[in-house]
């Protein structure tokens, strides 16, 4: 309840000589105040003076001239009070009156006076004001929601007196005092203190702030539930809340991480990011939190993972991988492998396995890992399937293993295996020192290539071998170089022995021959598939079986072989033949020549040199060099030689009944330091 007074009274000064003074407790602005001064007696002719004084000075100063013999009253002597009507004059002479009209001037208190006859009084007057210093004003207070508040006093500065009232958000109360029960939300807002008096009303202002927390917390954009790819920006998430004072806003992860702002931002998402959030609104009143909102990251593949940790399998064919071959990586939402082969094939999906496998499982196996954001694919995991070496084909040029003499062709052996293979052809029991895959072995064909082929192939699996047989078409031929003379002793063994390529199979006779008559010689024939063994064998010599033994062997190709054996009692060897020298040295020099025949018993050699620009004179170099029975040509090295020199070579060939006649060679030895 707000309450003023007004209080309205006159103020009478004490007589002095009969002279008083009155007039109302407040002068009010503007308006027509009255001043009487009283007399105890009258006077035919008096002259009153009304002076009103503000801080010192006279702000109003006027004379009223009453004359009660010829009713006179007037305002400085100038004007008839009754024409102006601000002033009278009592008829009975005890009394005049003023009115004065405060318009300014002063601080709060005027003096009144009036002057008659050498007498003066003077009283004290409040100029009427709108109230002032309203208190409280512009003031806060902080409520707790829930407890009490006050009594709180509005009190003013009051002339003439005040009532008071508190103006609320939405109540007014008449009564300086102001008091909240229990307060709630409602009660919070601005008050005004209102002091009201005759002048006026003036206004105190205070404010009540409600203390509380938050009883609710708002999330924009209003949702639960977000999925974003892997670096890409989220929207600002924003909570508020309703608190007083300002809630402090922060967002807590469900892992703990707190996030001291009141805006979700993630920026370029990254996938540990993901997870339930919460946005906590506190203040010293409460607490509370959000709805969870739960953010999902997808995420392609960053590195793919194998397991077993192995880019290489070796494997035997028909066998299995000892373990699966998983394919992972790390996905959201997860993701699905698929194997194929380098050729784009399908094989299977996350894990590899390949049981009994084949060897056309052989390749680069890789994986490729996806989900709907990206994929990637894994390094290649090499898979080599093992199996024993092969021969895939043993061939010629042309259609079959039978071919003319003197064609060029060549035996292919193709061989197949993994590890590779090594391959190996042999002829025969010979190996032929050829490699690659396919084995090439070019050939022109002679006689003496006639037999068998056997393609090999070995590797850590297994082996194979692969034998084809060759038939070259040539006439008869012997093996090696034979003889025309041949020596034996009276009473000794012939023994005629020789070899023959050919093919188809030979038809061989012999015949010896002696003073233009021939007569058939029985032989011994061993008769192969192309190579043939031929001979005569006489126990004990005689004269008569001393001559010619001639060998023909035919097969139907044409060149037919003969040869004559001259068979001669025995004696020294022949000359030998084919005798060179060559010096491409300045110390020795290297020689060369095919024995004769050794006339029937085991010959040596002897050789000489010389110097040939000087007195030929030889000097020996040896005379018990052997022949070797096991090659055609005998090679002998003559040392200690001067360099740049002609030599010349002396050989004699000889045995138990004697020496054959010499041949000579020829050459000239290089200067020192030319090779």
């Amino acid at each position: 309840m707000f309450t003023s007074y007004f209080i309205y009274f006159f103020i009478f000064a004490g007589p002095t000589e009969g002279l008083t003074i009155a007039s109302s407790e407040y002068i009010f602005p503007n308006t027509c105040n009255n001043i009487t001064c009283y007399y105890e007696s009258y006077i035919d002719q008096r002259t009153t003076t009304y002076v009103v004084v503000a801080n010192g000075n006279s702000i109003f100063s006027h004379n009223i001239l009453q004359k009660l013999s010829s009713n006179l009253c007037t305002l400085d002597g100038k004007q008839h009070c009754n024409d102006i009507g601000i002033c009278l004059c009592d008829p009975n002479g005890l009394s005049t009156r003023i009115c004065y009209n405060h318009t300014s001037g002063g601080e709060g208190q005027l003096t009144l006076r009036c002057e008659s006859n050498k007498e003066q009084m003077e009283t004290f007057v409040t100029i009427a004001a709108i109230p002032s210093n309203v208190y409280p004003n512009n003031t806060i207070y902080r409520v707790d929601e829930g407890s009490n508040f006050g009594p709180l006093i509005c009190n003013a500065s009051c002339g003439p007196p005040c009532t008071f009232r508190w103006v609320g958000p939405t109540s007014i109360i008449n009564s300086s005092e102001l008091f909240i029960n229990h307060a709630t939300l409602i009660d919070n807002g601005i008050y005004q203190c209102e002091a009201t008096n005759k002048m006026g009303t003036s206004k105190g202002h205070i404010v009540i702030i409600i203390n509380y927390g938050p009883n609710q917390v708002i999330l924009s954009p209003n949702r639960t539930s977000y999925t974003f790819d892997e670096n890409i920006d989220v929207p600002d998430i924003t909570c508020t809340a309703d608190c007083q004072p300002d809630c402090t806003l922060t967002w807590i992860k469900q892992t703990g991480q707190v996030i001291s702002t009141e805006i979700l931002s993630l920026k370029e998402i990254q996938r540990n990011q993901a997870g339930t959030y919460q946005c906590n609104a506190s203040n010293d009143f409460g607490n509370m939190v959000s709805t969870d909102v739960t953010i999902s990251v997808r995420y392609g593949p960053s590195r793919v993972v194998l397991s077993p940790n192995e880019t290489k399998y070796e494997i035997k064919e028909n066998e299995s991988l000892q373990t699966s071959i998983s394919c992972t990586a790390t996905c959201q939402p997860p993701c699905v492998g698929t194997w194929t082969i380098h050729t784009g094939e399908f094989v299977s999906y996350d894990n590899l396995s390949l049981p009994a496998i084949k060897r056309n499982q052989t390749g680069f196996y890789r994986c490729n890992i996806s989900n709907i954001v990206s994929s990637m694919t894994s390094m290649d995991v090499s898979v080599i399937v093992t199996y024993g070496a092969e021969i895939k084909g043993l061939t010629i040029d042309g259609e079959n293993f039978t071919i003319p003499e003197n064609v060029e062709t060549r035996l292919a052996c193709e061989i197949d295996g993994i590890p590779k293979p090594n391959g190996r052809l042999f002829y025969n029991e010979e190996e032929k020192q050829i490699s690659g895959n396919p084995i090439i072995y070019p050939l022109v064909s002679s006689c003496n290539d006639t037999g068998n082929y056997t393609c090999a192939a070995e590797n850590s699996i297994g082996k194979a071998n692969q034998t084809k047989e060759l038939f070259v078409l040539c006439s008869p031929r012997p093996v090696a170089r034979l003889q025309s003379r041949i020596a034996v002793g009276n009473d000794s063994i012939l023994n005629i022995s020789l070899i023959l390529f050919s093919y188809p199979q030979p038809k061989i006779s012999w015949m010896f021959s002696k003073n233009g008559s021939y007569e058939k010689v029985r032989s011994n024939d061993i008769i192969g598939i192309h190579q043939h063994i031929s001979s005569i064998y006489i126990t004990d010599m005689k004269t008569s079986q001393y001559g010619m033994y001639v060998l023909e062997a035919t097969n139907g190709i044409p060149n037919d072989f003969k040869h004559v054996f001259e068979v001669l009692p025995q004696r020294q060897p022949d000359i030998p033949t084919h005798f060179s020298a060559s010096c491409d040295a300045p110390n020795y020099a290297n020689l060369q020549w095919i024995p004769s025949s050794d006339g029937g018993d085991t010959q040596q050699f002897k050789l000489y040199y010389a110097v040939q620009d000087r007195q030929i004179v030889f000097s020996k170099h040896r005379e018990d060099i052997k022949e070797d029975e096991n090659e055609l040509l005998n090679f002998e090295r003559v040392d200690g030689l001067l360099p740049a020199t002609s030599y010349v070579f002396k050989l004699i060939a000889y045995n138990t009944f004697g020496e054959s006649n010499c041949i000579k060679a020829y050459c000239n030895t290089t200067k020192s330091g030319i090779v």
